[in-house]
């Protein structure tokens, strides 16, 4: 599966799949940063079991997307959520955000 941007390439690589209904859906998520456009109407499905990688150049929206999917920023439209109940979306940024006094347990709190 692939999602093209205007310039840029994000490669949505499913490693592992169950033949099962979508547990995780994404439709139409687009960001803009100023008039950048980093992510446009980037849509898909994560079955129950699956891996799923995202590849791309830099700049190509891997990390705008694991944001906004991780709460720490805001898409300028679309959407996403799990189907069921229950389920929870954990992300550690690639810069280290933990504080080295404090447990991995109370880092995540």
């Amino acid at each position: 599966m692939s999602v093209h941007n205007q310039s840029t390439h994000i490669c949505i690589n499913k490693i592992y799949e169950h033949k099962e209904t979508k547990m995780f859906e994404i439709k139409k998520i687009s960001k803009s940063f100023g008039r950048k456009k980093v992510l446009s109407s980037v849509s898909f499905n994560v079955e129950p079991g699956s891996c799923v990688g995202l590849l791309g150049i830099n700049g190509s929206g891997k990390s705008t997307l694991l944001n906004i999917l991780a709460g720490c920023i805001k898409a300028d439209s679309g959407s996403f959520g799990f189907t069921g109940s229950g389920k929870r979306i954990s992300y550690l940024p690639q810069d280290n955000p933990l504080i080295p006094e404090l447990s991995a347990i109370d880092n995540i709190k």
